[in-house]
């Protein structure tokens, strides 16, 4: 009686610890989960392109920053090449220092390109805003929230056909694996530059967000499709799409009805991250982002998982203790591997087949000490009994 009361209570205390879900074991749960993006086969869209300005490129064409001028001409050769539209993840805040910001200016009035700004922590105020619908419940408080917005010159602000954010969400252990879809500066709501590529390409001038009393629900551009987020505007990124990568001083490739990224590689001019198949370019993530929407896939971690995982942990667990204290040994020892596989083997398919992310981690963790604890106490109670029979024999018996 005594070996099932232990067993029980180690169980109990283990729910208990993923009931209060301590900040760690968030950490360790998403590591896990990163699993199943690190084993899907690369993939990447026929519509989606990334032209890199890199080492190479700056070796031949000169020093970074070029004038506005030569970006211009640049811009116009991808056009020529038959890009659908371009996007440029760069800040434009200050004026080019050749004085030449009329010819970008120019294309980008003309030509559906996109350009970044970004959110900052002091009161800069020249962001560039878009028109946000909000029905539903107040989003205050749901959002990301920043003080100020630093966004192109004037020149270039006002000639901008789209502007969208330039920021990333790392989350506690310094890996993205959300990105936001909008965020907030004082009452106004800012679109990511990869809602506002959405945007252009679907050829509508605003979006609508959907707010609920448990946060955000779903980001909508009118003549595009809904696209569900978690309550902060975040969507999960499926890491499985990669762009094409071509160099901008080398003969570019067809263009035709493409979006292309016009990225900086060049070491130092970009900022690598972290994400769960391993550091890449900001444009990757771009492309990640787009590739995520543009293909429908609503990657979600449900409010009922919580409930799940801790029912599967106390279900498995005490199924796993009957059958070591009650069964022959060995299929215990069977038992409890095949437990483990089953249960990421089952988290796996949820993701591939349902685009859930269930964790199995701490699953395998309480299914494994259940079953260590109960085998310990079991064999202790065995060999405890081996001794008192010993004893007994001992009086009647030589010791030989």
């Amino acid at each position: 009686m005594k070996k099932w009361i232990v067993s029980l209570l180690v169980i109990l205390v283990l729910c208990g610890i993923r009931f209060a879900d301590p900040w760690f074991l968030d950490m360790v749960r998403m590591k896990a989960l990163d699993q199943h993006q690190r084993n899907q086969v690369s993939e990447s869209l026929s519509n989606l392109i990334t032209i890199e300005i890199n080492n190479a490129t700056l070796k031949k064409k000169g020093q970074w920053p070029w004038d506005r001028n030569t970006l211009a001409n640049e811009i116009i050769k991808l056009y020529q090449s038959g890009a659908g539209l371009v996007v440029l993840p760069i800040l434009f805040a200050d004026k080019d220092r050749f004085g030449k910001d009329a010819p970008l200016a120019r294309i980008l009035k003309k030509t559906p390109s996109i350009i970044g700004q970004i959110p900052t922590t002091d009161d800069s105020n020249s962001g560039v805003t878009r028109g946000v619908a909000k029905v539903g419940h107040p989003w205050k408080g749901w959002l990301y929230q920043y003080q100020g917005v630093l966004g192109p010159i004037p020149e270039l602000a006002k000639n901008a056909n789209a502007v969208g954010m330039l920021i990333i969400a790392p989350e506690g252990d310094g890996v993205v694996r959300r990105m936001p879809l909008v965020v907030a500066v004082g009452d106004e709501v800012y679109p990511s530059i990869s809602l506002e590529v959405l945007r252009m390409a679907a050829g509508d001038v605003s979006y609508q967000m959907k707010t609920g009393i448990a946060g955000v629900e779903a980001i909508r551009i009118p003549k595009y499709k809904i696209i569900k987020t978690d309550a902060h505007g975040n969507i999960w990124l499926d890491f499985k799409w990669k762009t094409p990568v071509h160099a901008l001083h080398e003969k570019l490739p067809d263009l035709s009805g493409k979006i292309v990224i016009l990225s900086m590689t060049a070491t130092g001019l970009d900022n690598p991250v972290a994400t769960p198949v391993g550091v890449v370019h900001s444009h990757d993530l771009i492309g990640s982002t787009l590739a995520t929407m543009m293909t429908g896939r609503n990657i979600t971690r449900p409010f009922w998982t919580d409930f799940a995982e801790l029912g599967v942990s106390f279900g498995l667990g005490l199924l796993l203790m009957a059958v070591v204290l009650l069964l022959p040994w060995y299929i215990g020892a069977v038992a409890m591997p095949a437990s483990v596989v089953g249960l990421f083997y089952g988290s796996s398919y949820l993701f591939t087949k349902h685009d859930l992310l269930v964790d199995w981690s701490y699953p395998v963790l309480t299914v494994f000490v259940a079953w260590a604890i109960a085998a310990f106490l079991r064999f202790m109670e065995e060999f405890k009994l081996r001794m008192e029979i010993k004893k007994q024999f001992e009086h009647y018996l030589a010791p030989a």
